[in-house]
């Protein structure tokens, strides 16, 4: 924290939208210090993560580990500057950079072999995505007719564990939690960050939060991607919304809630 006195500084500015950390980011993103929600946040893993990862050499931008308090119980990073993808209105161009410079990068990431992270079975995923389902039911059904409630009880509890156990489990080291907020671009550079969520997952994991339809296409084609994954990720994407609707929940986005309960309803159209 010394190092920072004396020096001058444009922005700061407060980000309060992660589930498990509010964020100090400084001049966008040359400096980020994350303080956790509630005690049993700690930065272990991505401070394990980041050390581990910062040999990969593929164009993408990542965040380096710059500040530590005495119990880990803050972190600050050099890192990654622009806005996330999150914020919209990307050129056809700029989604296909994007895409393919995440998708090479995600090949060199899944190569990665440790022992210092977490280990998600694809069955453990199956059961926490249908105990968050059961959990938040009663919030998402009055907004369906009785057909398709029926249709999203056979999804979440028959039809998605089924068809992702037949196409099998492929555990790989994954970023575990790649969406768009975590997605930076400025210029021509693309920057990934939040890497608290890393461990060991079926490859599928990193691709399913992608929201553009066109950013993923170009992900799984300079990944090399076979029809296994693809299908995995449909699948994936199918079910998202049940996942994040958790979230925006916790948060009483009531915008985000209603959105995400229009996807659900899309999905099952």
């Amino acid at each position: 924290m010394e190092k920072l006195i004396g020096k001058k500084y444009h922005e700061i500015k407060t980000d309060d939208t992660g589930g498990n950390s509010r964020a100090y980011i400084i001049d966008g993103g040359k400096i980020v210090f994350k303080f956790p929600r509630n005690d049993q946040v700690t930065y272990d893993n991505e401070i394990k993560i980041l050390q581990t990862i910062n040999g990969i050499r593929t164009g993408v931008n990542l965040q380096k580990v710059g500040w530590l308090s005495n119990d880990n119980k803050y972190i600050g990073l050099l890192g990654v500057t622009g806005k996330s993808i999150s914020c919209g209105q990307l050129k056809s161009e700029q989604k296909r950079q994007i895409g393919e410079k995440i998708g090479i990068f995600l090949k060199e990431l899944h190569k990665i072999k440790t022992d210092c992270v977490p280990n998600l079975a694809l069955s453990e995923e199956i059961n926490a995505w249908q105990k968050r389902y059961l959990g938040y039911k009663d919030i998402i059904t009055p907004h369906l007719d009785t057909n398709m409630r029926d249709k999203l009880n056979k999804l979440m509890l028959e039809d998605m564990p089924k068809e992702l156990n037949k196409l099998g489990e492929d555990m790989v080291f994954c970023h575990g939690d790649l969406g768009d907020s975590n997605i930076f671009i400025n210029e021509e550079k693309v920057g990934i960050i939040d890497f608290n969520e890393s461990g060991y997952f079926d490859r599928a994991a990193d691709f399913m939060d992608i929201r553009d339809d066109e950013i993923l296409s170009h992900m799984l084609d300079s990944y090399e991607a076979d029809d296994i994954l693809r299908k995995k990720v449909q699948i994936r994407r199918t079910i998202r919304p049940v996942i994040a609707l958790r979230c925006y929940i916790l948060k009483e986005d009531e915008s985000e809630i209603k959105n995400t309960i229009n996807q659900i309803m899309a999905n099952l159209s």
